[in-house]
């Protein structure tokens, strides 16, 4: 709870000698256990907890004595003494010169209780710091302290620390104490009240403890008041006209107003547990992109603030616990416990709440588990600028690039190669390894995007045709140098589309499936039509070149369209763009269900190793996605904006693009968590989530768009329309080229 000072001294003095007497007599060795946070030094002595159990982390239940209060009169006498209603209560013991990390009191369970603090021993030697503030409190005092602020001690080094802490709602009289009590560091408020004496004998007080268990769901008028305070905290560090702020500030109303609905038509009903999880994984997405961006006054990032708050205990399961709604960029190490303190994101020493850690908002990438073993442990410095024989037009700036030492090496060992299409430069990118180095080889396309390859084929979508190849391996080996090229691809044919904004494209057996942006649907081909509809999202009433939903992804699973991207549900007219940040939805195109919504401009969804993969472009992030539940785990942060994806064993190949600085990439979270963006092939441990090698490209090519990994070919090549082989090379039928090699063995 936030107070107006950092320390209060309540007006109240206790007999600490006989008390800590009294526990030594009672609380043997075997009474004390570990502290909830795992805090070295540190034990407790639970004497007020959910239900009167051992388990001092519960928040939920019905707040009971313990045995060991029982057994200690003089302390239970002291508790009821505060005449407030007891909350958890914990009797703590810390070693000499022992220290507890800044914590801030931050969820829902701490914006509704403080925390009294009542010094046994080593008071005079420990030093208490609440923000900035330090103070010492003597033994037989009872102090509160600021937690929204952030507090922590150390003990003095000469002998052990024993305070009994109490979290309280506390009572009329109790408040009226409190604001009349003693602020310590205000000289006009130091001495405002005369202490007394506490009654620890017969007498006393009973004990009054809660007993209201918490709602399994939290009331909108709760969860508004909550968000007011939040949100009243960061406008008194951020300026009102500070970039998407407001963006912020709708997606909570949006998020009230949608939990004030449900509300009000099922209350705790369980019937409405679906559409509460929804709102939760949609709130939860919006806010993550903000993650990072903004800072409270105790330090907490303001996202993660929001998620304890609102989010954590917003909705509870049949057993109590709060349902876990993953954040982006996130992963829950621990089951989360309600009403949870928190450290700030500064400190790395305890990432958890004292009663389990709550999911990181914006995980680092972890150290990078190299191709080929410990030898290549880091992706190294980049190599050789311009490697590779790439084409270079006379009418631009030289297509530079730099690539770690990782990157060939990984090629070779796979006997692979990457087909990358970047319609910014309009090219066409063979990267192939070459006697231990990257060769980049370009092909020029007019707008070049979508990009399928299949073993023996291969399609490519431009601006307004799809061209269709076929590897010829006999070409190949007739290809300058002679003997090093190993696939060859062909053009058979192309087909004229029309300016439909082809994106991915994919096979379905022999069907070619393309994503039809501007008509917002997937289409095929045929000999009479431009393109042929073959499904839309059910949101889209119907086809018109109005790019609605901005339609982009596709993956083909068992010879079906399975999964489709979008950048938003909109049906109207470049609809998308106004949510576009966190307005991204992944679809089952069979179901016609939206499986994961909130996603930030997503891209190329992938089925690999029975796991469904996504691009969060507007995070720069690879994840996967429960296809059941749609929960959505990042895997990476890359530093650009991701769309391509293909996997080859144990790593991902993702596309990053700078991304221009224009209405359609602006207010989504990469421009605000990376300045500097690159542009090229990224590879990803899909195991550890850590980059293992990079493809950087430099000047003239700045976005990418697919990328492709051909399997078992180590240096193809793509021929275009004017290459001199083309008049000299044939692909026929078996039987009839059989009767060619006949004819010449009889002419020989």
């Amino acid at each position: 709870m936030k107070l107006d000072s950092p320390f209060i001294r309540l007006p109240y003095r206790f007999d600490a000698a006989s008390v800590r007497d009294e526990i030594e007599g009672v609380a043997d060795a075997d009474a004390w256990q570990p502290h909830p946070r795992k805090l070295e030094g540190h034990e407790i002595l639970p004497l007020v907890t959910a239900d009167g159990g051992d388990d001092a982390a519960r928040m939920e239940g019905r707040m009971q004595p313990t045995k060991w209060l029982e057994k200690l009169p003089s302390l239970k006498a002291l508790l009821a003494s505060l005449d407030t209603i007891v909350g958890r209560a914990l009797l703590i013991r810390v070693e000499p010169g022992r220290a507890a990390q800044r914590m801030v009191d931050a969820g829902a369970y701490w914006h509704r209780r403080s925390r009294v603090f009542m010094i046994v021993s080593g008071g005079e030697g420990a030093q208490w710091q609440c923000g900035e503030s330090r103070a010492n409190i003597p033994d037989g005092q009872a102090w509160l302290m600021n937690g929204w602020g952030g507090y922590e001690y150390t003990a003095s080094p000469d002998g052990e620390l024993v305070y009994l802490v109490v979290d309280t709602v506390g009572s009329a009289t109790f408040w009226s104490t409190v604001k009349s009590a003693d602020r310590p560091l205000d000289p006009e408020r130091a001495s405002s009240m005369s202490p007394r004496q506490l009654n620890l004998g017969a007498g006393a007080r009973e004990l009054g403890t809660e007993t209201v268990r918490v709602g399994r769901v939290m009331s909108p008028w709760e969860m508004e008041s909550l968000t007011r305070e939040i949100m009243a905290e960061l406008r008194n560090v951020v300026p009102a006209e500070a970039p998407h702020l407001p963006k912020l500030e709708a997606a909570l109303n949006q998020y009230i107003n949608q939990w004030q609905g449900i509300h009000a038509r099922h209350g705790e009903d369980r019937a409405g547990d679906a559409a509460y999880r929804q709102a939760m994984e949609q709130l939860v997405a919006q806010a993550g992109m903000f993650a990072g961006n903004w800072k409270l006054p105790n330090g907490l990032d303001v996202a993660q603030a929001l998620y304890q708050t609102i989010v954590l205990g917003a909705l509870r399961d049949d057993e109590g616990k709060p349902v876990v709604v993953v954040p982006p960029g996130a992963r829950a190490t621990r089951e989360p416990q309600a009403g949870g303190r928190t450290a700030p994101a500064s400190n790395h020493a305890d990432s958890g709440r004292e009663t389990g850690a709550e999911p990181a908002i914006g995980a680092p990438i972890r150290a990078p588990e190299p191709p080929g073993g410990p030898a290549a442990a880091q992706p190294g410095p980049p190599a050789a600028e311009n490697a590779g024989s790439g084409v270079q037009d006379p009418d631009m700036s030289p297509l530079r690039s730099v690539h770690t030492a990782s990157m060939p090496k990984l090629l070779q060992q796979a006997a692979s190669s990457l087909l990358v299409s970047t319609y910014q430069a309009g090219k066409l990118v063979i990267v192939r390894e070459n006697d231990g180095k990257l060769n980049t080889h370009f092909r020029v396309y007019n707008r070049p995007m979508g990009l399928a390859s299949d073993g023996g084929r291969m399609a490519l979508g431009t601006a307004y045709t799809v061209e269709y190849y076929r590897n010829m391996p006999e070409v190949a080996r007739k290809l300058p140098p002679e003997g090093r090229h190993d696939a060859a691809f062909l053009p058979r044919h192309g087909h004229i589309t029309g300016n439909i904004d082809i994106h991915e494209m994919d096979w379905a057996g022999d069907e070619l499936w393309l994503v039809n942006t501007r008509f917002s649907c997937l289409c095929t081909l045929d000999n009479e039509h431009s393109f042929v509809p073959r499904w839309r999202p059910k949101f889209i009433s119907g086809y018109a070149a109005e790019d609605r939903c901005h339609l982009n992804g596709l993956e083909v699973v068992d010879g079906r369209p399975k999964y489709v991207t979008a950048l938003g549900t909109s049906d109207t007219a470049g609809g998308w763009r106004e949510n576009k940040a966190g307005g991204g939805v992944l679809i089952d195109v069979e179901s016609d269900e939206i499986i994961c919504r909130g996603l930030s401009m997503p891209h190329s969804p992938r089925w690999y190793q029975d796991k469904l993969w996504v691009l969060e472009s507007g995070n720069g992030t690879l994840a996967t996605v429960d296809p059941d539940n749609g929960q959505l785990e990042t895997v990476a942060e890359l530093p650009g904006f991701t769309r391509g994806l293909d996997f080859l064993g144990p790593y991902a190949f993702v596309g990053l693009s700078q991304v221009r600085e224009s209405a359609v990439f602006s207010g989504i979270s990469l421009t605000e968590r990376v300045s500097e963006r690159n542009c090229g092939v990224w590879v990803v441990d899909i195991r550890s989530g850590g980059t293992v090698g990079f493809l950087k490209f430099e000047d003239a090519v700045q976005e990418v768009f697919a990328v492709s990994v051909l399997g078992g070919m180590r240096f193809p090549e793509v021929l275009g329309g004017n290459d001199k082989h083309l008049a000299i090379s044939y692909s026929l039928p078996d039987e009839a080229l059989k009767e060619v090699v006949q004819a010449r063995t009889a002419a020989s």
